[in-house]
């Protein structure tokens, strides 16, 4: 009976609660404030507990944009901000491929920008020259829109190559 009561009362262990007052963001340089907020969906002047915290600083560090990121709690009139430190990654990266067998000589050349105009879209373009012949590719992708979890892409892609392909 003994094992019983101190498995309950230790699975029963509740998360600290705060009062949310606001939410900061530190060390941005590309990102968009507006697009944090977007996907983190702050409830001000509610509950939050410290679940709730690390479940947001989890969805920031799967960003693509974000390389870091760790938390700050103070309190300001019995209500708590949040302070994010945020460590931003390079996301506009250059496409660059060479190469070639006997009688083919190819290269390819462009780039992609994973968090195109600070929202976390992503633009890619790139061309490519197979033996003369022409190919390349323009893609956009908006994840999301209008702060649903909906998005869309669009492609665009010519490719040329010589008959057959083995």
């Amino acid at each position: 009976i003994l094992i019983l009561v101190s498995v309950s009362l230790n699975g029963q262990s509740q998360p600290e609660k705060y009062v949310l007052g606001r939410v900061n963001f530190e060390g941005l340089k590309k990102t968009k404030e507006v697009y944090l907020l977007d996907i983190l969906d702050p409830q001000i002047n509610q509950p939050i507990d410290s679940a709730e915290i690390n479940m947001d600083l989890q969805i920031l560090k799967n960003l693509p944009s974000i390389a870091h990121a760790e938390y700050f709690l103070n309190e300001e009139n019995q209500k708590i901000t949040i302070t994010y430190k945020i460590e931003e990654r390079t996301t506009a990266l250059p496409i660059i491929n060479f190469g070639g067998v006997r009688g083919n000589i190819w290269f390819t050349i462009g780039g992609i920008e994973n968090n195109f105009r600070g929202v976390g879209d992503v633009l890619l373009a790139y061309y490519q020259n197979n033996n003369g012949r022409h190919s390349g590719e323009i893609y956009y992708r908006k994840p999301r829109i209008l702060n649903s979890e909906w998005g869309y892409s669009f492609s665009a892609t010519k490719w040329s190559s010589r008959e057959p392909v083995f």
